[in-house]
């Protein structure tokens, strides 16, 4: 049996910590059976689905469920699968498949997260045009996920360690990673409090027009 225990021996001094027990208390993420967290383990697409079937219960299905052919019904995701997809996250590829095993990127993490929660229609990308100053490896952000990139950076959603200039978009998401950003998209959605962290980009604010005179 899974550790649902929001503290875990290995994260005790890890930049995620806070973040992690915050969703381990309200069961979104779990540890372990031998009480670990593992938080610089990657995670698959599966497990993220599994971690957004538990963290945004309260959306309501967007889509009918696609029968992916690698996932059969005894997988044990499956159920996680349909909903994540059903409620508007993590799509398909060609076949009808899902790749449930694939290791989630960072960027791919991000683009759920905007294009699940519909956050472009409430956020706007002013910095799209500034990710150069914000990331210095904004050269390796696809060119598909650009504006959702600047759009998660102004919702507060990204979270880079140990240095928030580096995006490192296509390595695999950690647990930590992971943990860290569906807590910003509940902070987004003013479900939880805000949790100081160091390791948060914190988007440039537009200078104002009296700003620029100066």
């Amino acid at each position: 049996m899974a550790s649902t225990c929001g503290s875990f021996p290995d994260i005790k001094n890890q930049w995620a910590r806070l973040f992690v027990e915050s969703l381990a208390n309200e069961g979104v993420i779990t540890g372990f059976p031998n009480r670990t967290f593992r938080p610089d383990t990657s995670v698959t697409r599966a497990e993220f689905a599994v971690i957004i079937a538990k963290t945004f219960t309260k959306l309501k299905k967007k889509r009918d469920y696609i029968r992916f052919i690698d996932v059969p019904t005894h997988h044990w995701a499956a159920k996680a699968i349909q909903t994540a997809y059903a409620i508007g996250f993590l799509n398909e590829f060609p076949n009808n498949r899902f790749f449930p095993d694939n290791r989630i990127s960072r960027v791919e993490v991000l683009v759920t997260l905007v294009k699940g929660l519909d956050i472009a229609s409430k956020v706007k990308p002013e910095e799209l045009a500034t990710l150069q100053v914000i990331y210095q490896d904004t050269d390796q952000i696809p060119d598909y996920a650009m504006t959702d990139v600047a759009i998660a950076t102004s919702a507060g959603l990204v979270a880079s360690y140990p240095n928030t200039k580096l995006l490192k978009p296509n390595i695999p998401a950690t647990r930590a990673d992971v943990a860290v950003s569906v807590y910003q998209a509940l902070l987004f959605l003013g479900e939880v409090q805000k949790i100081p962290s160091d390791y948060l980009v914190v988007a440039p604010q537009p200078q104002t027009e009296l700003e620029h005179k100066s």
